[in-house]
């Protein structure tokens, strides 16, 4: 847990500090809590019997743990009722029904490695990379029904059971749903130790917000999911999605579009804006060739995403400039 208390001379643990760090404790063994008044650090922790203690530190070079990478790759066709079109719920309608599916559907999505299925019971370590080179585990279909075929789901106005489907006007959008999670999870020994941590990872924290986001392409009907990148930040990797700014310009002029893009864009440009001040806190530091090549690694990251959005030209001042002075 780390927090400033920027008015105080000095730097103290609170009483809703104590009661924040007592909480995570008993669900997070170790948790430390840093408290910080813009000069000074202070770090604390609760020992065994629960009593909080002021604890004193060493830095070092941590080491960059390998992953598990878990490629989710498969389509689908959704059938809407056409005038959910113009639905300004659409994108919630969609939610909501894709959610169920996922969750009611679940054990047929299996693990594959150059198309060879992968037991639960493998290990993990032989599975582990240190580096995005494409060599990933996916996560496709596999039922004697669906296999080899595109998933139909049908999304109604109302209940389902409300409608003969016969009897409604459908429009058909194929759905390509892709995303790269990376799990740094390693304290377990085989694959299906982490198959729930998988399933609520890839569920709620990757795939959803991407449907929650998607756009109707009615030319070429198709959903549009948002893109992803994987920023290299020291090693690690953080995962923004974004939509591609002239996709939405040219969509927006042939139809109508869910207006969730933009809050999307203007959250990348907050994080943006995030980064750049630890680009240049760490770009004013003293620091050795590899953690220098890691900045402009991920400067370069940066000006790639950034391209997307229609905040880009008032920003590649700034990224130019950082990139320049630590080449």
């Amino acid at each position: 847990i780390y927090h400033s208390h920027p008015f105080s001379g000095k730097v103290f643990h609170s009483h809703i500090d104590d009661e924040t760090l007592l909480s995570l404790s008993k669900q997070l063994p170790n948790c430390i809590s840093i408290v910080t008044n813009g000069q000074e650090i202070n770090y604390y922790q609760m020992n065994e019997t629960f009593k909080l203690v002021e604890i004193g530190t060493k830095i070092w070079k941590a080491e960059i743990p390998k992953f598990l990478p878990i490629f989710f790759n498969n389509s689908f066709i959704l059938n809407l009722e056409k005038n959910l079109l113009t639905n300004e719920n659409l994108n919630v309608k969609i939610f909501n029904v894709f959610k169920d599916y996922l969750e009611k559907n679940w054990e047929d999505f299996k693990l594959y490695r150059n198309d060879k299925k992968i037991s639960y019971d493998e290990q993990i370590k032989p599975y582990l990379c240190s580096s995005l080179n494409g060599n990933y585990l996916e996560l496709k279909i596999h039922n004697n029904e669906k296999e080899n075929k595109i998933v139909a789901i049908n999304v109604f106005n109302e209940g389902f059971d409300i409608k003969a489907e016969e009897q409604i006007d459908f429009v058909s959008l194929r759905l390509d749903l892709k995303s790269l999670d990376l799990f740094y999870i390693q304290e377990r020994n085989t694959i299906d130790q982490l198959k729930e941590s998988i399933k609520i990872e890839i569920i709620n924290n990757s795939l959803m917000p991407k449907i929650f986001r998607c756009l109707i392409n009615k030319e070429k009907s198709e959903l549009l999911i948002p893109q992803e990148i994987l920023l290299n930040f020291f090693g690690f990797f953080i995962k923004v999605i974004y939509h591609n700014q002239e996709i939405i310009q040219r969509l927006e002029r042939i139809f109508f579009i869910n207006k969730n893009f933009e809050k999307l864009s203007k959250r990348n440009e907050d994080f943006l804006d995030r980064m750049l001040k630890t680009v240049k806190l760490y770009s004013s530091l003293k620091i050795d060739k590899i953690s220098k090549r890691n900045l402009i690694k991920l400067i370069e990251d940066l000006i790639k995403f950034s391209k997307n959005h229609s905040w880009y030209k008032k920003k590649i001042v700034n990224l130019n400039k950082l990139h320049k002075n630590l080449l």
